[in-house]
């Protein structure tokens, strides 16, 4: 279980607009390696360097293996501050995936 100070610095490292976008993926691949995860995800230009995306990945994986995984998803479906693609895509998620609607914590 993570405290709300490691939740904090995870989803931080992460980005919430990294990990909107990417959490199925990462989801869904969980199992893999995280160099393997790292060379498929960098080439979507988050990071200048591969050391940034392998932290996002790593702040995710533990975000989604801790079970935060929705609470990060309601945080950025609530945001007023990610770009709205992230957003909405949070919001797909969260309804498709596990039937939520609300975004309060």
């Amino acid at each position: 279980m993570l405290s709300v100070k490691q939740f904090d610095d995870a989803f931080t490292a992460a980005g919430g607009r990294f990990f909107a976008n990417n959490y199925e993926y990462i989801a869904d691949h969980i199992d893999l390696k995280s160099s393997e995860l790292v060379d498929t995800l960098y080439l979507m230009g988050y990071d200048a360097a591969k050391s940034g995306t392998r932290t996002r990945i790593s702040s995710s994986k533990r975000l989604i293996a801790d079970n935060h995984g929705i609470r990060a998803l309601k945080k950025v479906a609530s945001s007023e501050r990610i770009r709205k693609d992230a957003v909405n895509n949070a919001k797909r998620i969260l309804s498709d995936r596990f039937g939520i609607s609300h975004y309060d914590d």
